[in-house]
């Protein structure tokens, strides 16, 4: 492709909202943290150190039979709505403690996040805490490309954000 030779529209966005292609089968609750799967699609959260975090849903995706609204349960069938960055409250694992601020949050479901990597995938960092949730802080660079780039191990995030 040639350089420009004209003014265009880029069609910018402010980059907080991205939609994805639903999983046939999944029902994805506002809210919940969304993963993308192995196959591309978007599906609730479940830790699997193969799926991406994206980040939250916006609003609920219901992509199975129990939705009377669709005709057929496919892959990419509906859309889901998912925040890419911003503070959010989550269920902890475990006790959180104010020792907690600043570490690495992994997904272990689509409403909890825990401090221990194990099979999880990473989510974003602690940034306040109460008896039994986070407010965890994500940002785009955590999820695909984040993760593809790296930062699941937290080497380019902590160069980032040290």
């Amino acid at each position: 492709m040639s350089a420009l030779s004209a003014n265009r529209d880029s069609k910018r966005s402010v980059g907080d909202v991205a939609s994805f292609l639903g999983a046939s089968g999944v029902h994805i609750y506002a809210g919940g943290l969304v993963q993308i799967n192995s196959a591309g699609y978007a599906a609730a959260a479940s830790g699997t150190s193969a799926n991406r975090f994206v980040g939250v849903a916006w609003d609920e995706m219901n992509n199975t039979s129990t939705n009377k609204k669709l005709s057929a349960v496919s892959n990419g069938g509906l859309n889901c709505r998912v925040y890419l960055r911003g503070v959010f409250t989550v269920a902890a694992n475990g006790t959180p403690a104010i020792t907690d601020i600043g570490k690495k949050a992994f997904v272990i479901d689509d409403q909890t996040v825990g401090l221990s990597a194990g099979a999880w995938c990473y989510a974003g960092r602690i940034v306040d805490y109460t008896s039994s949730t986070y407010r965890l802080m994500i940002d785009s660079a955590f999820g695909v490309l984040g993760q593809d780039a790296g930062i699941s191990t937290g080497i380019v995030h902590d160069t980032l954000y040290a």
